[in-house]
């Protein structure tokens, strides 16, 4: 168990000491602080000692909660715990308290002492613990409060136990019924459990055990029906616990015998209360020490138990399902396939067959999953499992028909399953069958999966082409208007170079046009589109090839003292370096663009260009002698922006 830290310093060093005092001498201690079981947290006070560092409780516990200031200004949640333990296990008188409260914030001064009168709902339940097991009477009750007194009892549960064996006579009501019923002395139902209603002279429904054996039900209204529920044919019984799997068991016998209709369940909802509120105290207490508090409440069900063989086929059934309903589900929910079915009759055929098979054969098998989770299968007869799946008219076509034509509702056609082998009722036990039909769908939902996901895939890819052909119009649009409106305002030697790009991008669009494969088509498109935002670049660098010759030129002009006139006079310097680069450079820059430039190329000599220029740039401030002298004779372009490039990235020494 872990104790929570304490805030003051001095009182944790005191509780340090102790545990240390305790392992030491085996000596009861005690514990006054923060304290939190699953979601209640407040002031626990308990005795405990130390086993090899376990914390054993001995003695009084108390744990609580309440705060005025929630109380006073919202609403306060409050609780108490209280009882004793012996060695770990809760023993003698427990009570246990959970109030959700508010105030009217009016009060009264009495003996000293101010009171506020609260509102809310408060639960309380009291009874001995013997062994950490209810043991004696034990009442549950839940009042609501009203002006600090009880308005009413909304529920209230009266169970003697002995040692967590329920006895004799109990009673369990709510607001609008009241069951009575009696236990043997081994804690299994007997006799008649009665459900009194408060609108209603008599009883409302009685349920007829015979030791431990839930015979009937008998339905006391204007029906006045006797629903058989175990009938004794199977002499094989097991005795579980009267809880949710129970109640679940005889929710499906009584489906089974085709009842399920006239059944409203009150005295389910009745033991079901019960049961949860004392999993909350059973919560509690399992947390705190050694506790087994939920209610023994025991009957007997007919045992059917699943051999080696068919758990395998359990299992089979409920993969196979599984897959199943995972592939109707996400077809028959597909926004793609509901707004084409609207229009395009084999999408239309396919959902229709998708949806008979799901209602026909994974719904029904879904039942038996559930069955399966509850574990209630083996408590019924296989056969009469598989009859209940289908009502009795057990389904074993080939083939299922629906509707074919989204604009003719007679028109018809049929879809054949997919089978492993050959039915064979005759030899084929009850689960071999709904393993069977759940191995079959899930191969023909797998099969009509890929033909439908096909269908949607070229159906997307289709309306992918039209807005790529779109947006491919649009794009060639931007770069022949670019390249048309540049022409009229640069120098008429770069106009050649631009008109090249402009009639490689429309030659693109030319040989697209002869691509008849959808599939072709979708990646040409694609791949023209990458290549026309690379064209679009290289123009926009070919078109600012002069502005930035214009600005070389500027940065590479000096003041230079003229002892003639005596004045500084500009003066153009590195002629060597600017002549090979507009002289040389440039002319070989064009010619490469009007080449009949593949993308590649493209992209590669738009990158050529900048570098060259970001090169040429750098030069200005660097010791270029060397360079120059070489320039002199160089008429080679990739030589010289060879040149360029090694003599912009060295460091001048």
């Amino acid at each position: 168990m872990n104790h929570k830290r304490l805030t003051n310093p001095f009182l944790f060093g005191l509780v340090v000491i102790l545990f240390f005092s305790s392992a030491l001498s085996g000596q009861t201690q005690q514990y006054s602080g923060p304290f939190t079981i699953e979601k209640y947290a407040g002031i626990a006070e308990y005795n405990y000692y130390l086993v090899s560092k376990d914390t054993v409780l001995e003695g009084n516990f108390k744990m609580y909660r309440s705060n005025l200031d929630l109380l006073i200004n919202k609403e306060d949640s409050s609780f108490l715990f209280e009882g004793a333990f012996k060695e770990n296990y809760p023993t003698g008188d427990w009570i246990f308290q959970f109030g959700d409260f508010k105030t009217d914030k009016s009060s009264q001064l009495v003996n000293y002492q101010y009171r506020v009168n609260i509102n809310g709902i408060q639960e309380e339940a009291k009874g001995k613990i013997k062994e950490g097991k209810p043991d004696g009477l034990w009442v549950y009750a839940v009042n609501h409060i009203k002006d600090s007194e009880i308005e009413k009892t909304t529920f209230k549960s009266s169970i003697a136990f002995d040692k967590g064996i329920p006895q004799k006579d109990f009673s369990i009501e709510n607001e609008q019924n009241t069951l009575v019923g009696r236990f043997l002395r081994n804690g299994l139902a007997h006799d008649q459990w009665s459900l009194f209603s408060s609108n209603a002279m008599g009883t409302n429904e009685d349920w007829n055990f015979s030791d431990g054996i839930l015979k009937t039900i008998q339905i006391n209204d204007s029906r006045n029906k006797s629903i058989p529920i175990y009938t004794l044919k199977n002499s094989n019984t097991k005795t579980i616990h009267l809880d949710k799997r129970y109640l679940n068991a005889i929710q499906l016998q009584i489906a089974l015998n085709g009842e399920d209709s006239i059944y409203h369940g009150n005295i389910e909802q009745l033991l079901k209360q019960n049961n949860d509120y004392y999993k909350k105290i059973d919560g509690i207490l399992s947390r705190l020490g050694k506790s087994t508090f939920s209610p023994e409440l025991k009957v007997k069900v007919p045992y059917y138990p699943l051999d080696s063989v068919e758990v395998g086929l359990v299992k089979t059934i409920v993969e196979k399902n599984n897959a199943s309903k995972k592939i109707s589900e996400s077809l028959l929910r597909n926004t793609q396939l509901n707004i084409l079915k609207l229009s395009d009759s084999e999408s239309f055929y396919y959902y229709n067959v998708i949806n008979e098979i799901t209602n026909t054969f994974v719904n029904p098998i879904t039942n038996f999953v559930s069955y399966n989770e509850q574990q209630i299968v083996e408590f019924v007869p296989r056969e009469a499992v598989l009859q209940s799946l289908w009502k009795g008219k057990i389904p074993f076509p080939k083939t299922i028909t629906v509707a074919n034509d989204v604009n003719k509702e007679e028109s018809k056609k049929t879809y054949e399953l997919l089978t492993e082998k050959e039915y064979s009722f005759a030899t084929s036990s009850s689960l071999e069958k709904i393993a069977l039909i759940a191995s079959n769908v899930e191969k023909s939902l797998v099969d009509i999966q890929e033909i439908v996901v096909n269908k949607l895939t070229k159906e997307q890819r289709q309306q992918e082409l039209i807005s790529l052909e779109e947006t491919l119009i649009l794009d060639n649009n931007l770069l022949a208007n670019y390249i048309d409106s540049t022409a009229n305002t640069i120098q008429k030697k770069y106009v050649p170079a631009l008109q090249s790009i402009k009639a490689k991008s429309k030659e693109q669009l030319s040989i697209y046009a002869t691509v008849k494969d959808n599939g072709l088509k979708l990646e040409k498109a694609k791949s023209i589109l990458a290549c026309n935002k690379i064209y679009l670049e290289l123009a926009k660098t070919t078109a600012s090839i002069p502005v930035k010759v214009d600005s070389l030129q500027k940065i590479y002009i000096d003041k230079i003292w003229n002892p003639f006139t005596a004045t500084l006079m500009d003066e153009v310097i590195k002629k060597q370096i600017t002549n090979a680069y507009e002289k040389v450079v440039i002319p070989h820059f064009l010619e490469q663009v009007e080449s009949n430039l593949d993308c590649i190329q493209a992209k590669e000599l738009n990158t050529q260009i900048i570098a060259t220029h970001k090169d040429v740039f750098a030069l200005r401030n660097k010791d270029s002698h060397k360079l120059e002298r070489k320039l002199k004779k160089e008429q080679n372009p990739k030589t010289i922006m060879e040149l360029f490039h090694n003599y912009a990235n060295t460091k001048d020494h």
